[in-house]
C-alpha cells in the first residue's frame, strides 16, 4: 500500500491546486493562515494566481517540488504540520482521508513525478478557494483576512494586525480577474471538486458568475461543488444552478445552539439560522444531488456544549441533513484552542461528550442511513464519531496552555465588552474563571 511505502506522502500537491483569500497559493485550506504557510514562488514571493500563464507554471513552482520531494523522502513539510499532529494524537487526519479517496492513482501520479518534484502533465482534480473576505458576520475565532466586518472591531479593540492587508483582500478580487477565469477554464476538463469558502461565498456575485460559466462551458455534470457557508443568505439563483451540477455538498458552519452560536458567530440570529437550515434540508431532500452537511469548530467557546448540541441534533424534524457534525479543531487563533482549561476541567468535559457519544451513536447511524438512502456511506458516521473520540483524548492529553488561558480571558472580556454581551450569560460554568 502506498501509505506504508510514503510515511508522509499525500495526494493533494499532485492533484489539488488552492488560493487563499488574498489570492496566494496554499497547498491545503488545513495548512493555516499567515505567510508561513502560503506558498511562494521561484523568487521567495508569494505564489499568486494573477502571476501565472498557465496551470503548469502554477503548478510546478519551488514550493509545490519541494512539497513532493519531501513527502517522497518520508519528510513532514512543515506547511503540513496540521496533519502530522493530529496523527500523532491517534485522529485520523485529514491527509489519511484524502489518501483513501485516492489510493487508487497514486501509484500512477507518483510515476509521472520528475526527480525534482515538478509534473509534466498536471491533471489538476480538485480546485479550493477562498473568494475574498466579504462577510456579514464577525465570528470570534475568526480574522479580518476572513471577515472585513471584523477589522473593525479589531481596531477597536486594539488587535495588532495589517490593516493595509485585509483592505487590499476586500478592493483586491482576484477571483474576478480574466486571468483566474483563464487559469479556472484550463483545468475544468479534468476537475473533478470545486470547493468555494470566503469569505461568504453566497454574498460574493463572482461565485454565481463561475458557475454559469462552468455550465456554459459544458463541464458542470462531471463536477463536485462543495461549499463552507454561514448559511444566513440562500440566493434562489444560486440553488437553481446547483440543479447543473454532479453533486453539491453544503456545509453549515454551526458552532452550538440557539444563543452560544449566536454569541460566537456574531451577529448572526439562530431563528434565521434554523431558518435557512430548514430551507437547505427541503431542498435537499427534493433534490438527491444536494447533501448537506454541518461543519464545526471545535474551540473553548463551544467544547462544554458538545452534548447539548449533539441533543438539540437528535431532536431536530431535518429530513435530509447529515446530522452528526463535522468537528475541526481550532488552531488560530492559539488562545481559542479546546485545551486552554486546567486539566480537570478539560477531563469533565471529555468525559461529557463521550458519554453523549454513547447515547446518541445508535441515533446518529440509523438516521443518516434513512435520511441519505442510496447516497449513505455508513463510515462517514462511523468516521466522524470516531473524529470527535479521537478530539477528546487530544483534550485530555495536551499539556496545559497557561498563557493562552489568560489571553482568552482578556480577549472575552474585550469582545464582550464591545458587543455588550456575557460569556458567563450562555456559558455559566465559566463563571469560575471570570471573576
Amino acid at each position: 500500500m502506498i501509505e506504508k511505502k510514503y510515511k508522509t506522502i499525500c495526494p493533494l500537491p499532485w492533484l489539488h491546486i488552492g488560493a487563499n483569500s488574498n489570492g496566494s497559493g496554499n497547498i491545503c485550506c488545513y495548512a493555516g493562515d499567515g505567510e508561513k504557510y502560503y506558498l511562494k514562488d521561484n523568487t521567495g514571493k508569494l505564489l499568486l494566481w494573477k502571476n501565472f500563464k498557465n496551470i503548469q507554471e502554477y503548478y510546478n513552482s519551488e514550493n509545490y517540488k519541494q512539497i513532493r520531494q519531501e513527502m517522497l523522502n518520508d519528510q513532514r513539510p512543515v506547511k503540513c504540520a496540521y496533519c502530522f499532529d493530529q496523527e500523532d494524537h491517534g485522529v485520523q487526519s485529514i491527509r489519511k482521508q484524502f489518501l483513501r479517496k485516492y489510493r487508487d492513482d497514486m501509484s500512477e501520479l507518483i510515476a509521472n513525478t520528475n526527480a525534482d518534484g515538478s509534473i509534466d502533465n498536471p491533471q489538476i482534480s480538485f480546485l479550493d478557494m477562498e473568494m475574498g473576505n466579504k462577510c456579514n458576520l464577525k465570528c470570534r475565532m475568526c480574522s479580518p483576512i476572513h471577515s472585513y466586518a471584523l477589522g473593525k472591531d479589531w481596531e477597536l479593540m486594539d488587535r495588532s494586525f495589517k490593516n493595509d492587508e485585509f483592505e487590499k483582500i476586500y478592493k483586491d478580487k482576484w477571483y474576478a480577474s480574466p486571468q483566474f477565469f483563464s487559469l479556472l477554464r484550463e483545468v475544468l476538463p479534468s476537475l473533478k471538486v470545486l470547493r468555494m469558502t470566503g469569505g461568504e461565498p453566497m454574498l460574493i456575485k463572482e461565485h454565481e458568475q463561475i458557475l454559469e460559466m462552468i455550465i456554459e462551458a459544458g463541464h458542470s455534470d462531471h463536477i463536485w461543488l462543495k461549499y463552507n457557508s454561514n448559511q444566513t443568505v440562500i440566493p434562489q439563483k444560486i440553488l437553481n444552478l446547483w440543479k447543473y451540477f454532479q453533486q453539491v455538498d453544503f456545509n453549515c458552519s454551526i458552532e452550538a445552539y440557539g444563543k452560544l452560536n449566536d454569541y460566537i458567530r456574531y451577529p448572526s440570529k439562530w431563528k434565521n439560522q434554523e431558518k435557512n437550515m430548514h430551507i437547505l434540508d427541503e431542498f435537499s431532500y427534493e433534490n438527491k444531488s444536494v447533501s448537506i452537511f454541518i461543519h464545526s469548530t471545535l474551540q473553548a467557546y463551544n467544547i462544554t456544549r458538545v452534548p447539548e448540541f449533539l441533543n438539540y441534533l437528535c431532536s431536530t424534524k431535518f429530513k435530509s441533513i447529515f446530522r452528526f457534525p463535522y468537528f475541526i479543531w481550532n488552531k488560530i487563533p492559539e488562545w481559542l484552542s479546546p485545551c486552554i482549561y486546567p486539566q480537570s476541567f478539560r477531563n469533565r468535559i471529555a468525559d461529557r461528550i463521550l458519554n453523549s457519544l454513547d447515547k446518541h451513536e445508535d441515533f446518529f447511524f440509523s438516521y443518516n442511513k434513512e435520511a441519505h438512502k442510496e447516497k449513505f456511506h455508513k463510515d462517514w458516521t462511523y468516521k466522524r464519531i470516531n473524529h470527535l473520540r479521537g478530539f477528546c483524548e487530544m483534550i485530555r492529553n495536551e499539556s496545559e496552555q497557561e498563557r493562552f488561558f489568560k489571553k482568552f480571558i482578556q480577549e472575552t472580556k474585550k469582545y464582550d465588552k464591545l458587543r455588550n454581551q456575557s460569556v458567563t450569560k450562555v456559558l455559566p460554568e465559566l463563571k469560575q474563571f471570570f471573576n
